[in-house]
């Protein structure tokens, strides 16, 4: 899932003509590209064991990971593009976002399940896996 629209992306970049069929790179290569961006932040989501897809309640967070998705799928707009004077800003910027999403706190739920807690819920323990209640006292 996409957490970017191309109006994002756009935004990031105000003095350029609208994305269409005939501009470099085209409105459907800029779709590409921010579906790209959102599956490489879906996958450093999941390998910091973030509960995905992100909740909607963590409105804070999306509206971050919008902007990441939006910086990314610019960087690769840039690239694409046969004259841009902010490739390298707008790649500075993707990487950037890479480094916080790896290693920032991202005030994101963690997935019950990298605990080994079955998604329907268990009363084991999430950090031993022992049966909570399993001692009794006498």
């Amino acid at each position: 899932m996409a957490y970017a629209t191309i109006s994002h992306v756009s935004a990031l970049d105000r003095g350029r003509e609208p994305f269409t069929p005939a501009t470099k790179p085209t409105e459907a290569e800029v779709v590409r590209f921010i579906e790209q961006r959102a599956g490489e932040i879906d996958v450093i989501l999941r390998t910091r064991d973030y509960l995905m897809p992100v909740p909607t309640a963590y409105t804070g967070a999306l509206a971050m990971l919008e902007l990441y998705n939006a910086q990314g799928a610019d960087c690769l707009v840039q690239q694409a593009a046969v004259n841009s004077s902010r490739r390298k800003e707008a790649c500075a910027a993707w990487e950037a976002a890479k480094k916080l999403l790896m290693e920032g706190d991202l005030g994101l739920p963690i997935d019950p399940a990298s605990f080994g807690i079955p998604s329907g819920g268990t009363d084991r323990d999430p950090i031993f896996g022992l049966a909570t209640g399993a001692y009794d006292s006498g």
